[in-house]
């Protein structure tokens, strides 16, 4: 007499695969949060870069430059500060110390950090603060 094959997998089988299954969606979904993560980041530093030679543009010129928020005026003309990432936070506002009208040295921040990355930006360049080390990328 012949027996026939079983066809299916055992237990043992289908408990290997739920596992691997499972340390691959959180593989999948830490790599997904990462990359959105360094996105804004980058958004955010691409920002404060552009704010930093707008702002220095505009005190070479003899402009004066205020603190605000993104989407109000920061110096005496059109210009406006940035909108930054939605995924850096949603009220941020633009500090400058001190004032650039009264001293050649000067520099501007955000009042929030992105992910714990944080420029401060001056008349030369743009320098990271960070929370914890690498969280500037």
């Amino acid at each position: 007499m012949r027996k026939k094959a079983k066809k299916g997998f055992t237990l043992i089988e289908l408990v290997i695969i739920v596992i691997i299954g499972l340390v691959a969606a959180v593989i999948l979904a830490a790599w997904g949060v990462s990359s959105q993560r360094k996105a804004a980041v980058s958004a955010y530093k691409s920002s404060m870069n552009s704010l930093q030679t707008a702002m220095e543009l505009c005190t070479g010129t003899g402009g004066t430059v205020f603190s605000g928020v993104s989407g109000t005026p920061m110096c005496g003309g059109s210009e406006r500060y940035p909108e930054l990432p939605k995924k850096c936070g949603s009220s941020v506002s633009f500090v400058v110390s001190p004032n650039p009208a009264m001293e050649s040295s000067w520099s501007i921040t955000t009042s929030t950090d992105c992910y714990g990355c944080r420029l401060v930006c001056d008349v030369a360049s743009c320098s990271a603060v960070e929370t914890a080390a690498g969280d500037c990328f």
